[in-house]
């Protein structure tokens, strides 16, 4: 038997998750785009973007932040 939480629900002793969310019991929440592999994913399913970074799914980058503009503005 399996014990699915956020919603999962147990097909032939395996957690199937809802869109938002992942992992062995659905434990995991699930952001847009991964976060861009430059945040990570809160319970609330947003994502909380490294600094430098900002969006939905902490796509753009803020060159003044970062420092690092390469001389391309």
């Amino acid at each position: 038997a399996c014990e699915c939480i956020n919603g999962g629900k147990c097909v032939n002793g395996e957690c199937v998750c809802p869109e938002k969310y992942s992992g062995n019991n659905c434990q995991i929440p699930r952001c847009p785009n991964n976060c861009n592999f430059q945040g990570t994913c809160t319970a609330n399913n947003e994502c909380k973007c490294l600094e430098g970074f900002y969006g939905v799914d902490c796509k753009y980058m803020d060159c003044k932040k970062l420092n690092n503009c390469n001389l391309n503005g």
